[in-house]
Parts: structure tokens; C-alpha cells; sequence
């Protein structure tokens, strides 16, 4: 199996052009796109693992930390920026987090897997009140932090923690 990250969750025309690619030329006949927002590339050959992986990289597509205990794909409503009923476009603040995270995998171990998700708007569609760290929009532009999952007191419960971070 191999992970092709999505960072944010957003399947670009080309990244879909490229994973379409990849099924026809390896023969992949299962795939499976995850909760935290990547796409599974199942029952792969051996020979095929690295190719594809040279290919994902050389196409702007990030393979590493896709397991073990390694920060997730930082997940973020698809249509954040033109949902409608939104506090505010949280993709920029997704993708942030997701690139300082991606940054820490050659230098840290992680305890335990860390699920990261950001949320736009009241309809918690990423369902960060139940991930390890949860951003939740607020209407004064702002974010309510949450911590469930492996970080919390008592596991999958999330508590809010008592801070504000601005996205300025």
C-alpha cells in the first residue's frame, strides 16, 4: 500500500491525472481514499512501490510520513473559501500546519500517529472536535482549539482548550 497526501484534502485536477496514471500503468485495480483526506494505492508490487513514488514526488505529490507514527494529512473542508455560511477561508492555515508538520518527520517520533484537522464554518464538516488537534473557525476570525484523540484526558473526548489563535 502506498499513501499519495493531499495536503488540505485538495485533489487537484493534475493530482487526479496522476493517480489515474498510475492505476493504468501498475494495474492497480483497488484505491481508497481515506478519512484524513489521501488517496490508498492497494495491493501494489514491489517493483512498483518506488517507481511510483519517484513519479509522485517529480509531480508535486508528498509520500512520506503516510504511516507509522508520523503526523496525518492536516484535513480541511473541500470547499473552504466558497462554502456558503462560512466565518472564513481556513485552506491557507491547513496547508501552513501541513507543511510545518511534513517539516518535522526527519527530525521527530512521534508517540503516536497526530490527526490534525481545521474547520471553516459551524457545520464541523472535518469533525475537529474529534481529532487529536481541531481548529475551529470562529466568527470573529479567529480559532477555538480542541484536543481529542490519543492527546486527550480521556480518549476521544475533546476538550476546548483555553486559547485563542488568530490567523493573522
Amino acid at each position: 500500500m502506498l499513501r499519495l497526501r493531499m495536503p488540505a484534502g485538495r485533489v487537484t485536477k493534475e493530482r487526479m491525472a496522476f493517480t489515474c496514471k498510475m492505476l493504468k500503468e501498475h494495474n492497480i485495480s483497488r484505491m481508497h481514499f481515506t478519512t484524513c483526506q489521501t488517496i490508498q494505492l492497494h495491493d501494489l508490487q514491489p517493483e512498483s512501490v518506488c517507481r511510483i513514488m519517484e513519479e509522485a514526488i517529480d509531480a508535486g505529490i508528498i509520500v512520506i510520513g503516510g504511516g507509522g507514527d508520523y503526523p496525518r494529512n492536516v484535513m480541511c473542508p473541500p470547499l473552504s473559501g466558497v462554502e456558503e455560511n462560512e466565518y472564513f477561508d481556513v485552506m491557507p492555515c491547513a496547508e501552513a500546519a501541513g507543511d510545518y508538520l511534513l517539516r518535522l518527520i526527519p527530525e521527530k517520533k512521534m508517540p503516536r500517529k497526530l490527526k490534525v484537522g481545521f474547520s471553516n464554518s459551524p457545520m464541523n464538516l472535518t469533525h475537529v472536535t474529534y481529532r487529536d488537534l481541531g481548529f475551529a473557525a470562529t466568527k470573529e476570525g479567529t480559532f477555538d482549539v480542541y484536543s481529542a484523540g490519543d492527546l486527550a484526558l480521556i480518549r476521544g473526548l475533546a476538550l476546548k482548550l483555553q486559547m485563542e489563535l488568530s490567523r493573522k
